[in-house]
């Protein structure tokens, strides 16, 4: 029986080759790739084994899309949705950073993609077929990122840029709120702050226009997503607001003492010390120390968890701020060992940063 089936070590292969040839702009090879190694290899799968021909067409679905994309969508658009959705969003990845899902790529916050106009078009296009609220919004911030990224200030013309809000516009008011996910306004307003942000490198936004997101962000009723957008909506504002963005994230900071469970508490203060580093360079310290205190709340595996995280922030913001949060941990003598997990951590930390 298992011979009759290609295994994922054939298809991830033959996927890796058909990528590698598009990367290349061979499209020609590509094609022939995937007419004479990838289709046969799905028509192969037998019609009752559904979950393995699904597995399958996601991992392939980059190297169908390359070969040719109305092809490869018109057979995505029979999966299930949920199915249909991760393909969609494998081939995004791919879009993004040009191999295959399961290579590694470095990428940090903020720092946006190598895309092409017509590399966002896709994007926009393959966003159509999703639903999925978080996703959708990860793909349209690492689009505007990309879009402002100062290597590629000079890629776009004003009308491709134009474009690209519109195009990023129309998916935030379509696709937010997912009932079925976040059902306030959170991604929709962050959506429209990337747009304004975008649209600011042909025409300045107004005042009034990110007053209006201010004025949306605030009326969110949950209180950890509150703090969370208006510290992503200070972050997308221009560098020239700099008063403004320095007042919501103190905003932001202040919110978050109503968060009424610990662990939201603290990811909420992780965040904010994440993104007001070079906003607010005074913020990340005072954040971080009140999450290292409210970890002591915690216990066991949970504990050490959330302590390593915020150390780890904290010493990729500054080793310094790393050390002096380490010496303030729990010192009940009952937790002698969560206190060396973190001097072990630290001095992990420390070692990698030479290397």
């Amino acid at each position: 029986m298992a011979g009759r089936f290609p295994s994922e070590r054939v298809a991830t292969f033959i996927g890796m080759r058909t990528l590698c040839f598009h990367a290349g702009r061979r499209s020609d090879e590509c094609r022939q790739i995937v007419t004479q190694r990838v289709k046969p290899m799905l028509q192969s799968v037998n019609d009752h084994d559904t979950g393995y021909r699904f597995h399958l067409l996601i991992a392939l679905a980059p190297a169908l899309y390359c070969s040719h994309p109305p092809t490869a969508l018109d057979q995505l658009s029979a999966l299930p949705e949920t199915e249909r959705e991760i393909a969609c969003a494998t081939i995004c990845e791919f879009i993004l950073d040009k191999q295959l899902p399961s290579d590694p790529y470095d990428y940090w916050h903020g720092q946006g993609y190598d895309l092409s106009y017509e590399d966002i078009v896709e994007l926009c296009n393959l966003m159509d077929l999703m639903r999925h609220d978080g996703r959708i919004y990860r793909f349209i911030e690492v689009i505007a990122d990309s879009v402002v990224a100062s290597r590629q200030r000079n890629r776009f013309s004003v009308q491709q840029i134009s474009d690209v809000v519109q195009r990023l516009s129309t998916i935030a008011e379509t696709k937010f709120p997912d009932q079925r996910n976040i059902q306030h306004d959170g991604y929709r307003i962050l959506a429209l702050a990337q747009c304004l942000r975008v649209r600011n490198m042909a025409t300045r936004a107004t005042a009034a226009e990110w007053a209006e997101i201010i004025k949306s962000a605030r009326a969110i009723p949950n209180v950890a997503d509150r703090a969370f957008v208006l510290c992503l909506v200070a972050e997308a504002m221009p560098a020239r607001d700099s008063d403004r963005r320095k007042e919501l994230l103190q905003e932001a900071h202040a919110v978050t003492s109503g968060i009424p469970t610990i662990r939201d508490r603290i990811d909420r203060l992780t965040a904010l010390a994440s993104y007001s580093a070079d906003i607010e360079p005074s913020l990340p310290k005072q954040c971080l120390s009140s999450a290292m205190s409210l970890a002591k709340g915690a216990t066991g595996q949970d504990l050490r968890d959330l302590q390593r995280n915020i150390i780890d922030l904290a010493h990729r913001l500054d080793p310094d701020l790393a050390a002096l949060l380490a010496s303030l941990s729990d010192d009940d003598p009952a937790r002698v060992g969560s206190r060396q997990d973190l001097r072990d951590r630290l001095k992990i930390l420390d070692l990698l940063s030479l290397a």
